[in-house]
């Protein structure tokens, strides 16, 4: 327990510091699949505080009881807010999941599914097991193929969650913010018992339960929201909050959090003029413990238009670039972050016409060959490998047959130059000239027959 006459009630333990900080104003947010946001107003009386060393160090915000308090991590220190006292600086912390968001990346994940794609792209930040828990129940399958093209690391973790109904939240101790992802409620933990009006301690100090806009369960039964204020030091979003006490018997129940503001001040009895003084509170909202939470943002995936350079690659010393279903094994250019040796190929199917194509031309795909893909009305899930990049070939005339006769500025164009004939009179600029006389689009584009 702490003295507030001795020692702050709210303290911030930093890892590497010998001494804790002292905290004499802060606020923060969380909530279930968003990242939590705290603001601190800390002391530096005197001076001696290293600020930029404390740039993504772990910290633990303890607020005064032995087991109530948040660890995050410290990503912005201010000395030159507006409003700070003297001898002041603002820490902003974090989870370590935000900086998924300094990260944008491209790349394609082919039979993966989603809670292994996750998995690696939290790796790639030093985010394991000791880190991370998957409490899921459903059956994920592997994805045929997965694109992350111009987002954030962040913003492609939450749109995959978004997309397979999951959903994230943080179990605070001492150590470590243990971020959790799962797809039903056995994974939020309880909390303790929260009494109503209760004078002799901490409790709930205001409860109000409403229906939830458009919101039926079955039954007919309105999904109920509650919304209240509380001084619980220990109360965090993601936990069950079995409130009593209540006058109205019926909402004497288990509430799940969903979201929750804190907010708190303190000077030890040196600092403030009567005293050493204290406040907490939060804002809390929760809906009932049986209705399943689902997250109601969602993410629009990436819409990839145009063609993709690609580059067909084997996969083995026999120079195999093909399997059993004829999907051809490729590098994209776009999506090659990393060396060709080390990035693995992405197997793709041809388009009907390049399929047709390569028949009629006898000509085959073969390794080292440039290819275009395309994305099918801009699916990311769905690439094709659409026509290849050199010189397209001709097809082949029946026998006897002449080839048709192309106006000139027409044989230019299908050569692939990039000639565009400007006519400025109505019905003109065509593939035929115009009817005026002396139109220049005529010097261009020779009359038929006459040539």
């Amino acid at each position: 327990m702490f003295d507030p006459v001795s020692e702050p009630f709210f303290r911030l333990d930093v890892a590497g510091l010998s001494h804790p900080l002292i905290v004499t104003a802060f606020s923060g947010t969380e909530a279930i699949d968003e990242l939590f946001v705290f603001e601190l107003d800390v002391l530096d009386e005197e001076g001696e505080l290293d600020l930029a060393g404390l740039m993504y160090r772990s910290c633990y915000l303890a607020l005064g009881t032995e087991n109530a308090g948040f660890h995050a991590q410290i990503q912005g220190v201010n000395l030159t807010l507006r409003g700070l006292a003297r001898g002041h600086c603002r820490l902003s912390l974090g989870p370590r999941l935000g900086c998924l968001a300094q990260r944008v990346s491209r790349r394609l994940f082919q039979h993966c599914s989603v809670p292994a794609i996750i998995a690696r792209v939290l790796e790639e930040h030093g985010l394991g097991d000791d880190a991370v828990r998957f409490s899921l129940k459903g059956h994920y399958a592997r994805r045929a193929c997965c694109v992350q093209y111009e987002e954030s690391n962040l913003a492609f973790v939450q749109r995959l969650c978004a997309e397979e109904g999951i959903h994230y939240h943080f179990q605070h101790s001492r150590d470590v913010h243990l971020l959790v992802f799962a797809d039903h409620q056995g994974a939020f933990r309880r909390a303790p018992q929260a009494r109503f009006a209760h004078e002799a301690g901490p409790g709930v100090l205001d409860f109000c339960v409403t229906l939830a806009a458009g919101g039926r369960r079955r039954g007919g039964r309105g999904a109920q929201v509650a919304e209240g204020e509380s001084d619980l030091p220990g109360l965090a979003s993601g936990a069950y909050l079995p409130v009593s006490g209540h006058p109205c018997a019926a909402w004497n129940r288990l509430w799940l959090v969903t979201r929750l503001s804190h907010r708190g001040d303190s000077l030890p009895g040196e600092l403030a003029d009567t005293g050493p003084r204290v406040r907490y509170g939060n804002a809390f909202a929760a809906t009932s413990w049986e209705v399943a939470f689902r997250s109601r943002r969602r993410r629009p995936g990436p819409v990839l238009s145009g063609l993709f350079r690609a580059q067909v690659v084997d996969v083995d010393e026999q120079g195999t670039f093909r399997d059993e279903t004829g999907r051809v094994a490729v590098r994209i250019d776009a999506f090659s972050q990393c060396s060709a040796s080390s990035q693995a190929p992405c197997w793709l199917p041809l388009a009907r016409s390049l399929q047709r194509e390569c028949e009629e031309n006898g000509s085959a795909l073969m390794v080292g060959m440039a290819v275009w893909v395309r994305f099918q009305d801009g699916d990311a899930q769905a690439p094709r490998i659409v026509m290849r990049a050199d010189v397209r070939l001709p097809r082949p005339l029946p026998a006897g047959a002449q080839r048709p006769r192309r106006e000139p500025i027409l044989e230019s164009l299908h050569a692939g130059y990039p000639l565009v004939l400007l006519c400025g009179q109505p019905m003109g600029g065509s593939e035929r000239h115009c009817a005026v006389q002396d139109c220049v689009c005529r010097g261009v584009l020779p009359r038929r027959g006459l040539s």
